[in-house]
């Protein structure tokens, strides 16, 4: 007699193993604002900001060089040396702009 194979896993296995897959720096998650977190594969990519747009949820990558000087401000003025790799900045994405959102 064959027996059916369960296929189904538990949400929380899924979330512990995104948060090891985090651990081990090979997963980003993205903290779009909007209580829900997004992962991302690193080494896809090379280090990038997240805009998240609040209009929509769309997270854009943008080039870590744009943050340049705003992390050496931050290194003038403060002594601080931030990691601007993981960084999300919310916002509105120019299709929501367009649409009027706020």
């Amino acid at each position: 007699m064959l027996e059916a194979i369960n296929t189904s896993v538990d949400i929380s296995t899924v979330y512990r193993t995104l948060d090891l897959l985090q651990k081990l720096n090979l997963v980003s998650c993205v903290d779009a604002g909007d209580g829900q977190r997004r992962y991302e594969l690193l080494g896809l990519h090379g280090p990038h900001l997240h805009l998240v747009c609040r209009g929509c949820g769309q997270v854009i990558a943008a080039d870590l060089a744009t943050a340049q000087a705003f992390g050496e401000c931050l290194q003038h003025e403060y002594g601080f040396s931030p990691t601007l790799d993981h960084l999300s900045i919310p916002g509105l994405c120019p299709a929501c702009v367009a649409a009027g959102d706020r």
